[in-house]
């Protein structure tokens, strides 16, 4: 939840951002997106809460994290609350 949390409050955000802030591993992080994802690492159907795409300013080929749609309308649910 709190990673959700994170990305939803600063979107779009690196993993390196997420490790910082939450004070995660790397392994963690990437587990933790992909289960928040289409698909978690085991090929079985993720939540499709957050998206991943290629950072274009990161010539290292770092990702950025960002909401899918269903991320945002959770996002306004939490915010409501």
């Amino acid at each position: 939840m709190r990673l959700f949390l994170e990305v939803a409050r600063f979107e779009p955000v690196t993993f390196e951002h997420l490790e910082e802030a939450l004070n995660l591993t790397h392994g963690s992080v990437s587990r933790s997106v992909m289960a928040l994802t289409n698909r978690n690492r085991n090929g079985e159907k993720g939540y499709r809460l957050l998206k991943t795409e290629i950072d274009p300013k990161s010539s290292k080929g770092r990702y950025l994290v960002s909401l899918t749609s269903k991320g945002q309308l959770l996002k306004k649910q939490l915010t409501q609350i």
